[in-house]
């Protein structure tokens, strides 16, 4: 069993290149016009600071990552009623299957308790099932830069 730490990016900005780039080779195709490794970067510099939104958390070990998951303020530009999301959820290819994603999310979702976060949301194109495991409910499927995707809501406390 693969032993992980689940950090803040903040706390590793270090591993901000390589997560810039698997995230652009992943997602770059959302972004056609305004997307480049480089306005990544730019992005999720604001990242790098005490503050809970934004924030990226990082599965590694070692000095290997592994993958991230960040919370935003709003992750469609055109749904922001809804807020915070879940983002950028990638685990490496060689590492999928090996509960990686579990850890991130779970730890996660410890932090908006923490953090006293109501609710939160995200999209994905093809990952239902997966955040279905953490509560997660459809609440939109939309069509979103040519790609079809459900919008999920998880509700973690009421107030």
């Amino acid at each position: 069993m693969m032993q992980l730490e689940i950090s803040s990016l903040a706390e590793h900005p270090g591993f901000l290149d390589i997560l810039c780039e698997w995230h652009h080779i992943q997602w770059g195709y959302l972004y056609p016009n305004g997307g480049s490794i480089d306005k990544r970067s730019k992005r999720m510099q604001t990242h790098l600071t005490d503050d809970f939104i934004p924030s990226t958390f990082i599965a590694f070990n070692d000095n290997n990552i592994y993958g991230s998951a960040a919370i935003v303020e709003c992750d469609m530009l055109d749904r922001t009623c809804y807020t915070p999301w879940i983002a950028s959820v990638f685990v490496h290819e060689n590492f999928r299957s090996k509960n990686v994603g579990r850890k991130l999310i779970s730890h996660l979702l410890s932090e908006c308790i923490i953090h006293k976060i109501p609710c939160i949301y995200l999209y994905t194109p093809d990952k239902q099932e997966f955040y279905k495991h953490f509560g997660f409910e459809v609440i939109e499927e939309r069509n979103y830069m040519n790609t079809m995707v459900s919008i999920m809501k998880k509700i973690i406390f009421t107030i």
